[in-house]
């Protein structure tokens, strides 16, 4: 057997179809009335790296790869379930998660539990481990929810993950039924940080980025108000009809991608639940008709019993990220704990903001390089963010993240001016100096160049190190403001429209 973890990728690719059709949405949180047909085109799950496991349907056939074919070794979805907005607190009772439909208008609180599995796709599959030592079966960086008609729904999607419990023989796995399963496992979040393109429409306040709680409905209630989700029953004693719902977002926010443990020698029976969160603020009337791909890809590393912990076997040192200018942060590659000829090779970044006192994972970015520039990122908007590292492995244990850096991302430049071929503007506080783009629309070209004055000649400048601008062009300029250190760079301004 062998003692040290390698990653196992287990590829679930998921295309669902949604046709849906929806009526006016009349509230401001959620919940929209319901008539969608949904269908799924495909789901296959495959083994890109063998590490001792393999999968199968029905536990009596293992492959590295499974399809919804109709076989008899392979996923089984009810491909005629109508997919709709329907919502949970994460409630389970023997292994059946409970799920409600329901409205609000206003704090007027409605919702009754779901029969059935209707609304929402529920299947089970079998994850066999071989090798000798445990495992934790976790959620990898590959896995996607992406829209393909730019509907939207991927920002609405949720997917959950129960372990019925681990046997040693096919025919005891089969007859897993998760009787007295009480508890999710892990509830993936994707996209988490990512609002509607539209969402301003349904919202008058709401985070245009970044990770937010909501609660998810937790019994059934009828013409109820809420006070900050909280109702008095007959007899006096407050209820929590609606809580707040922990999920993880490993790829958009960072979070922890431990689902599950994988016993050793053992076959793991998992169920996988897949519905529309009708509590997500991005659960919108735009994604009618909207379209999706899902991809799980998941990964798993040896662990072993530390007290009452399992804890990787090898698992990679943390890294110390420095700020030598601007916003511009580096590190070094680190080793694992056991094998100091091991080199880390990819990064999660981590980025966050407090807001209201909340401090918020706003973006991720994966990266193979030892340093990012948070100046080259697209905008994050005005305002403070703490910026943190971790190293990310297929093979091994994460690190832990390193330490917490600041920056703050400048406002750009006021009064910008352009007279004749002369460019002009205000001083920023905090700035190290100006980056001036020229823009040539009839080429595409765009041309820029950096100053530490507060104007000037673009007819006499050269811009890229070595380029006086072609004259008898129509160009669009802007300009923004680079940061001292522990500053970003603040957007470009509006363009001005120059004729040379």
């Amino acid at each position: 057997m062998k003692k040290n973890a390698r990653t196992v990728s287990i590829l679930l690719n998921v295309a669902i179809m949604f046709a849906t059709v929806f009526a006016i949405i009349t509230i401001t949180y959620s919940w929209y009335n319901r008539n969608t047909n949904v269908t799924i085109s495909t789901i296959s799950m495959s083994v890109t790296e063998s590490s001792g496991i393999l999968l199968s349907g029905n536990a009596l056939s293992w492959t590295p790869s499974l399809i919804t074919d109709g076989g008899t070794n392979s996923i089984n979805i009810n491909q005629t379930v109508s997919l709709n907005s329907i919502s949970t607190s994460g409630q389970v009772v023997n292994a059946n998660m409970k799920f409600y439909t329901g409205e609000f208008s206003g704090n007027s609180f409605n919702t009754i539990l779901l029969t059935g599995s209707s609304l929402y796709y529920v299947f089970d599959v079998y994850v066999l481990n071989s090798d000798n030592v445990p495992k934790y079966f976790t959620l990898g960086k590959e896995s996607s929810v992406v829209s393909v008609n730019d509907k939207g729904v991927e920002l609405s999607i949720r997917s959950a993950f129960l372990n019925l419990g681990n046997a040693n023989n096919a025919l005891d796995a089969i007859d897993l039924d998760g009787t007295g399963v009480s508890s999710i496992n892990y509830i993936w979040e994707p996209n988490s940080t990512t609002r509607h393109q539209n969402i301003s429409s349904y919202q008058t306040s709401y985070v245009p980025e970044g990770k937010v709680s909501y609660n998810g409905v937790n019994m059934e209630a009828t013409d109820l108000t809420l006070v900050n989700n909280l109702v008095v029953d007959v007899l006096g004693t407050p209820q929590q009809e609606a809580i707040e719902v922990i999920t993880h977002d490993p790829i958009g926010a960072g979070d922890n991608d431990e689902i599950t443990l994988l016993p050793a020698s053992s076959i793991t029976k998992l169920r996988v639940y897949i519905w529309c969160e009708g509590q997500d603020i991005d659960c919108v009337n735009s994604i009618s008709a909207g379209r999706a791909d899902l991809n799980f890809s998941f990964n798993s590393y040896d662990v072993q019993l530390v007290g009452q912990n399992y804890v990787a076997i090898e698992k990679f040192n943390t890294p110390t990220i420095i700020n030598n200018s601007g916003a511009n942060y580096t590190w070094s590659a680190t080793t694992t704990n056991i094998n100091a000829e091991r080199f880390s090779s990819d990064y999660v970044v981590k980025i966050s903001k407090y807001v209201e006192s909340s401090l918020l994972a706003i973006r991720t970015i994966y990266t193979t390089e030892t340093s990012i520039n948070i100046s080259n990122l697209k905008s994050l908007g005005l305002g403070n963010y703490y910026v943190e590292v971790k190293v990310y492995s297929h093979n091994y244990g994460n690190s832990n993240y390193s330490n917490t850096l600041s920056f703050t991302v400048l406002s750009a430049p006021t009064n910008f001016a352009l007279i004749d071929s002369t460019t002009s503007w205000n001083t920023v506080s905090n700035a190290a100096s100006y980056t001036i783009k020229v823009f040539d629309s009839s080429t595409g070209t765009t041309y820029t160049t950096t100053t530490t004055l507060l104007s000037l000649n673009l007819a006499t400048t050269m811009f890229d190190g070595d380029i006086y601008l072609p004259t008898g062009k129509q160009y669009k300029v802007s300009i923004r403001a680079n940061g001292n250190i522990g500053y970003a760079s603040s957007d470009y301004t509006t363009t001005l429209n120059w004729l040379y």
